[in-house]
């Protein structure tokens, strides 16, 4: 998602967590692992492997279909999100 806007997400790694480069993806890149490190320092899961012991491909389907309803519609307002998207994120979570 960070590539969608890229400064954005650098302005906030710089503005949040003080990252310090020159590269704007690095920056971005740095504020997201910086994010995730808050999480865990929280002890708040970053997966859903973490969030719920794990999800098979039938509950990733399943959570898609929910999402779009059925593949009727699309989400989100920052990108928007088709159903396969949505599952390459889900499957990125895992």
């Amino acid at each position: 998602m960070y590539r969608t806007d890229i400064q954005r997400f650098a302005n906030y790694a710089k503005n949040v967590w003080a990252v310090d480069v020159d590269s704007s993806e690095q920056a971005a890149l740095e504020g997201i692992a910086a994010t995730v490190e808050f999480f865990r320092y929280l002890g708040m899961p970053v997966t859903i492997a973490e969030a719920v012991g794990g999800i098979n491909n039938e509950e990733v389907e399943s959570l898609v279909d929910i999402c779009t309803y059925n593949g009727a519609r699309t989400i989100g307002s920052f990108k928007v999100l088709d159903a396969d998207a949505i599952k390459a994120i889900y499957k990125s979570a895992i």
